[in-house]
């Protein structure tokens, strides 16, 4: 049991899951092959790390939006050559790609098309579902769906959908796994000094929205909403997406013009793995505000449950509603709804968040549990 790991990102979730989801399969008996970029090469967990990918997920740099769309194409190209080129040479057989994409697929599909007609089957993990963030014209978007599943065999989901809905070709199986945790530091700081350096009172209530800042996360509701509540503050950390998404600014503003900007913190970078826990123990809410179009599982949430803190949370049908109220790991409210965040909140500081199941959470929803399935899918032609 041989396969690649194809993974062209170095910072975010998806990265994330790609090194753990390796460690997994590694012990789970499969040799990993992870090719990836230089800075996110992950220390030696089992399987072998070869750095010869340039990073997609660090923006192109240009004044012009022609030009870094030609350059993000040609990127992609380029990796996809490599990944090619590694796999005829070395005769594997079996590729998994770190996240389906449909971007400039027109552009570069044909190359494993080449892959799967040569008997390489290829596979990938589709973390978002639902591909309803259009670039271009529809019908190019539409070409650059079909181009981006053409190639594949298998691909892995974590929560049950609708074929039809999100596109899937026929002749693609669907296989339902579960999102394992991220295993993060000890916080390297206590509550009480984090609060302390980033100038937030003891006794204050914190809300956390970590991760990528975009327009998705419903920030800027969130914020609107503290004008109701004084005891709230909030503390923003994460790495701005760019592009349309709206800038940190955008929201600081916001702060602004509601009267809340001396209760909000803002850490505009990527934050390292070790100083996750530290913003975890200073906080008491994490916010997953998503808007309904967000259908996938969150490395928040996991992050949430390993601090032991409770959430916020809003989404669309997916995995992320259906752990939430299975597993009562937080509050959940309607999407996209001024008045259901605020009602939310209202629950929190006066009654409290569900007791949280926890231990059937991670009993549940393990990497070891992941990676079995996805070896035993990928290793078994016979299944149906």
């Amino acid at each position: 049991m041989k396969l690649v790991y194809y993974c062209p990102g170095s910072v975010g979730g998806i990265s994330d899951y790609a090194y753990a989801q390796s460690a997994a399969l590694a012990q789970a008996g499969v040799e990993v092959i992870l090719l990836t970029v230089a800075t996110g090469a992950p220390q030696s967990k089992g399987f072998s790390c070869i750095s010869c990918l340039e990073d997609e997920s660090q923006p192109v740099s240009s004044s012009s939006r022609i030009l870094r769309r030609a350059g993000q194409c040609g990127r992609i190209r380029r990796n996809i050559f490599r990944l090619c080129t590694y796999v005829r040479s070395h005769q594997i057989q079996h590729v998994i790609l770190a996240s389906y994409s449909e971007y400039f697929a027109p552009m570069w599909s044909y190359q494993l098309r080449g892959l799967a007609r040569s008997g390489v089957h290829l596979s990938a993990i589709l973390h978002d579902p639902l591909r309803n963030y259009v670039v271009g014209p529809r019908w190019w978007h539409n070409w650059s769906v079909r181009s981006g599943y053409s190639f594949l065999s298998d691909v892995f989901v974590h929560e049950e959908v609708d074929r039809a809905e999100i596109s899937v070709p026929d002749h693609i199986r669907l296989s339902v796994v579960p999102h394992g945790p991220f295993d993060f530091c000890p916080p390297v700081e206590s509550r009480e000094e984090i609060r302390l350096r980033l100038g937030i009172p003891a006794g204050a209530w914190l809300l956390l929205s970590f991760g990528q800042i975009r327009d998705g996360k419903n920030l800027d509701r969130v914020i609107r909403a503290m004008r109701d509540f004084d005891e709230l503050w909030l503390l923003v950390a994460g790495k701005e997406v760019g592009g349309v998404q709206h800038p940190l600014s955008y929201y600081q503003s916001i702060a602004e013009e509601c009267g809340v900007a001396n209760r909000c913190r803002w850490i505009s970078d990527y934050i390292p793995s070790e100083q996750v826990g530290s913003l975890f123990a200073a906080s008491d809410l994490v916010l997953l505000t998503y808007s309904s179009s967000f259908r996938s599982a969150s490395g928040v949430l996991n992050a949430a449950v390993q601090f032991g803190k409770p959430c916020l949370v809003s989404a669309g049908r997916g995995a992320l509603r259906t752990q939430v109220q299975k597993y009562h790991l937080g509050i959940w409210v309607e999407p996209d709804d001024d008045k259901a965040i605020r009602a939310g909140l209202h629950q929190f500081l006066q009654v409290g968040a569900p007791d949280p199941l926890h231990v059937e959470y991670a009993g549940e929803n393990s990497w070891q549990r992941n990676a079995e399935m996805v070896r035993d899918r990928l290793f078994s032609y016979h299944d149906p």
